[in-house]
């Protein structure tokens, strides 16, 4: 048995023939372009991901040149609290304070880190505070008399131009009733900075 096709089955077999294969390519080309429009979305990304690293190295040379020009600065920044190591035991703020009084002709008769005098209810604290990393301790100190004033004011300024590893927070002295050029009874508070 031999099938044949008429012309009118011969064309209905090419239409069918042509719709399936414009079917065909327009989904080819729905996935081809499916695939291209991922394709520039992740260069796109990678794209950005490069500028943003890319920014990232040049700020950071940018900061390291600024360290490099501000070496000294940065050296001298480190310095302004003392490292809780380096003041173990408090010995170190004894060296350093014995230090300056030597330096200002004034002699240090003692030295009190329990506690502070000051009436201020916010300097008085037995414990030290903690802010922000930096740990703040109470001293005082006590000189021995009669201590000349100018000698006194010199050891005050040594203080004060520690690198802020301490700061006065108060003074209590009184004149020498025989000798108006030195002063009795001084004593210094100092708040301490730690790490």
């Amino acid at each position: 048995m031999k099938h044949r096709l008429s012309a009118v089955g011969l064309q209905r077999l090419l239409v069918i023939s042509l719709i399936f294969l414009i079917g065909l390519s327009s989904f080819g080309f729905y996935m081809l372009g499916d695939l291209l429009r991922t394709t520039a979305l992740a260069s796109n990304h990678a794209k950005i991901d490069a500028t943003l690293g890319r920014n990232d190295v040049e700020q950071l040379e940018r900061l390291e040149a600024y360290l490099n020009d501000n070496e000294q600065t940065v050296r001298r920044a480190s310095g302004i609290v003392a490292d809780t190591k380096e003041y173990q035991y408090q010995n170190q703020i004894v060296a350093d304070i014995n230090t300056y009084a030597g330096r200002a002709g004034v002699t240090v008769l003692g030295f009190n880190f329990s506690a502070t005098t000051s009436t201020d209810p916010k300097t008085q604290n037995t414990q030290g505070t903690n802010t922000g990393g930096i740990k703040t301790l109470p001293a005082i100190l006590t000189l021995k008399n009669p201590v000349a004033y100018r000698n006194f004011l010199r050891f005050i300024k040594a203080i004060e131009q520690n690198l802020t590893k301490m700061q006065i927070k108060g003074i209590t002295m009184s004149p020498e009733t025989s000798n108006s050029a030195n002063i009795t009874n001084p004593t210094i508070e100092l708040e301490i900075y730690v790490r």
